[in-house]
């Protein structure tokens, strides 16, 4: 039987795309030993019926990852944060609402669908900073310009735009019309840290490598 030897250079790019595949897998590293006495020990029960706590965690951390959950370490920062700072970002919230409900009719936040962790999608939440019922895709014209061209993403600029509330563009310059944000947080759908949700039309257009940053913490 005649065999042939794949070369180097086919073996290297093979080896290169398996792993690119692979790295948007949830893998598990276990020591087969210590899982095999895992699954072969039987605790007995006390009166009060005791529950392996470690067995339970890793069902628990299973579960979530399954469903695309933020970490529950991360989760447990996060709104660990979220509720010591509850003074300071309170009443500016309620600033924020009331100035917009007297700037302009409509409702208090801006909705819109996005990308979030490990691909999970989402309604982001934004101060609304534009008038009801206006044209709104401008901001993807101006998405699809940067990819095509491949350069830096640059914010579109605001200045002189009519669609913009009264003191929407101090809210812009200031990023507070993102602090609405802390909610999606609170509901596990965003981290404080980590990278930014990019939109549904923006996620389709990026390349195979550049999705990878949904996998990011």
């Amino acid at each position: 039987m005649q065999t042939t030897e794949a070369s180097p250079e086919k073996s290297t790019v093979d080896l290169s795309g398996r792993c690119t595949h692979a790295s948007s897998e949830p893998v598990r590293l276990a020591d087969p030993d210590l899982e095999s006495e895992r699954l072969d020990k039987r605790l007995p029960t006390d009166e009060g019926d005791s529950i392996d706590a470690v067995q339970t965690l890793e069902t628990f951390f299973e579960a979530a990852s399954e469903r695309g959950d933020i970490p529950i370490w991360k989760r447990v920062l996060d709104v660990s944060c979220i509720v010591l700072t509850l003074p300071l970002w309170l009443p500016i919230f309620l600033l924020i609402a009331l100035w917009i409900k007297i700037a302009s009719p409509g409702p208090i936040f801006f909705r819109q669908e996005r990308i979030g962790y490990l691909g999970k999608p989402f309604t982001i939440l934004k101060f609304r900073t534009m008038k009801v019922n206006v044209e709104t895709r401008v901001h993807e014209r101006h998405l699809e310009q940067l990819i095509q061209s491949n350069v830096p993403m640059t914010k579109l600029d605001s200045s002189g735009d009519p669609r913009i509330i009264a003191g929407g563009r101090i809210l812009r310059a200031t990023g507070l019309d993102e602090a609405a944000q802390l909610i999606n947080v609170l509901r596990g759908e965003m981290s404080l840290v980590g990278p930014r949700p990019c939109t549904r039309y923006e996620f389709e257009r990026y390349q195979p490598w550049q999705k990878q940053r949904v996998n990011a913490l």
